[in-house]
């Protein structure tokens, strides 16, 4: 669960992040954690994760996502599949089928594929970054 849930943002619930690819860093192989993980560098395989990703605006993954959340600034290649909630931020790309409980896109995104949310009436939620990085 979300330490807080009076928190709306997945930033804020991160908590604590355990494991980190690095901006230059090529991992090829799958990543099955009970942590949160930042995805700095390029990701070849696919992720297990029970709590949340976030990938950074340099970060890519070509695999398939599977967390509790997901924060995406940089580059998604394959199915993403979450338990709560996608922020799906400005610089954002993802290439391939949502399925997810909710679903948060930021203006400028970018999403190929097919997206599922739980119920029929749940609709993607959009919203205008204020922050600058």
């Amino acid at each position: 669960m979300f330490p807080n849930k009076e928190e709306k943002r997945l930033e804020q619930q991160m908590g604590s992040i355990v494991n980190i690819v690095t901006e230059g860093t090529v991992l090829k192989g799958n990543i099955k954690t009970k942590d949160s993980i930042r995805i700095s560098g390029r990701l070849e395989g696919d992720i297990d994760c029970d709590k949340l990703i976030w990938v950074n605006k340099c970060g890519r993954i070509d695999g398939m996502v599977k967390a509790l959340g997901a924060i995406v600034e940089g580059e998604i290649n394959g199915t993403l599949e979450l338990a709560k909630q996608l922020e799906l931020r400005s610089t954002g790309r993802i290439t391939g089928d949502i399925i997810s409980a909710k679903i948060a896109m930021a203006e400028g995104c970018f999403h190929e594929g097919e997206m599922k949310t739980a119920t029929a009436k749940e609709k993607p939620t959009t919203f205008v970054e204020k922050r600058k990085c």
